[in-house]
């Protein structure tokens, strides 16, 4: 289960990596969404 905002999303794939590390959303993640997209000039991933 992964919690961002205010949806909580079950049956995600993930890993575990340092802290230091670049964060990553895949598509079992993405696919749970009817729509998502990235809006570069606020730098935030928009999910629908």
């Amino acid at each position: 289960m992964l919690k961002v905002g205010d949806r909580t999303i079950e049956n995600v794939i993930g890993a575990v990596a340092d802290v230091t590390g670049s964060l990553l959303l895949g598509q079992s993640f993405l696919s749970k969404f009817n729509s998502w997209s990235v809006d570069n000039s606020r730098q935030v991933l928009v999910l629908d």
